[in-house]
């Protein structure tokens, strides 16, 4: 047995227009979890409302319902439209609210959704033509099973999704960019290299002292603290003498963000951000260094492919 909206919520205060789009929409069923947690509204209506307005009124009911609770609501529609509705009308009047949705769920995936051609064929064939990039084919089914799941399950509309991929017009700057963080890669596995020849060497040195007695050992270590002491000193000396060279707009231009830092701490600095970008989609850097038969520094354009890739949805 169904009620009317208003009949279920009758203190629900919303504004006019919320109040119109809901003055005709039915209650089917409210549900909630075993714990109490969370409550769902399940909605029939015959006329579309945007998905910002559905997203408002969760919010109403929360506040003027069940204020100070913590209960999140969840409305969830259903729709019974016209015979007029086609795949393709449908997706030009639900547009926004499905950009609304996307980006609720994922930013990645509403940007996709937004730079999309879209396309149709035959009676309920929906053609999505992505760029044809890691990120796209990292999230595609996840946005075909969007689509599918709301034409279907929310409009009772069967539709096929088709992805195709659309090569993306290589630009000069996207290429000099391709080409900076190829140059990166190569430093930071070069590094890599360095500092574990460097540990290895000092595992060596530490046997052999180890073996000679405690004070060649107090010697050893009071060498490498001159020596630490001495480093530092000259580093902070280079890194002065930097910043008195940096280009006097520096600070005002904000085009170079590294140029007061020296090269070995530019260089960790854009391995740490070169990490977290590439950590979500691939693990190849990890991967190549484990290869004992491929060398750790001066890795080839050709390494880095899709097939090296371990990609994350």
């Amino acid at each position: 047995m169904t009620k009317l909206f208003f009949d279920v919520f009758p203190t629900l205060k919303l504004d006019s227009d919320s109040q119109a789009l809901f003055r005709e929409v039915e209650v089917t069923k409210i549900t909630s979890t075993s714990a109490k947690d969370h409550i769902k509204v399940h909605i029939f209506s015959t006329h579309l409302i945007p998905k910002k307005t559905v997203y408002d009124i969760e919010r109403q009911i929360e506040m003027q319902l069940f204020s100070g609770m913590g209960i999140p609501v969840t409305i969830l529609e259903e729709y019974r439209l016209s015979g007029l509705y086609t795949p393709e009308n449908l997706m030009e009047a639900y547009r926004d609210s499905i950009l609304f949705e996307l980006e609720q769920r994922s930013v990645l995936e509403k940007s996709m959704f937004q730079k999309a051609k879209i396309g149709y064929e035959g009676e309920n064939v929906i053609l999505l033509t992505l760029a044809d990039t890691i990120v796209a084919e990292g999230r595609t089914d996840a946005l075909s099973a969007y689509l599918k799941a709301l034409f279907e399950e929310r409009f009772h509309v069967p539709v096929e999704i088709r992805v195709d991929y659309e090569k993306v017009k290589e630009s000069k700057y996207r290429k000099f960019n391709e080409m900076q963080l190829q140059q990166e890669v190569d430093a930071i596995l070069e590094r890599n290299h360095t500092l574990q020849a460097q540990h290895a060497a000092g595992k060596e040195e530490h046997a052999g002292d180890a073996s000679g007695g405690g004070s060649s050992e107090k010697k050893q270590q009071t060498g490498k603290k001159k020596e630490n002491e001495a480093g530092k000193q000259d580093t902070k000396k280079q890194e002065q003498k930097r910043q008195e060279q940096a280009c006097p707009v520096f600070k005002k231009c904000g085009g170079c963000r590294y140029l007061d830092l020296s090269y070995e701490k530019q260089v960790k600095k854009k391995e740490e951000q070169l990490r977290a970008l590439l950590k979500p989609f691939c693990r190849w850097i990890q991967r190549q260094q484990r290869r004992r038969n491929i060398p750790e520094a001066g890795l080839s354009a050709e390494t880095f492919r899709r097939s090296e890739c371990d990609l994350r949805a």
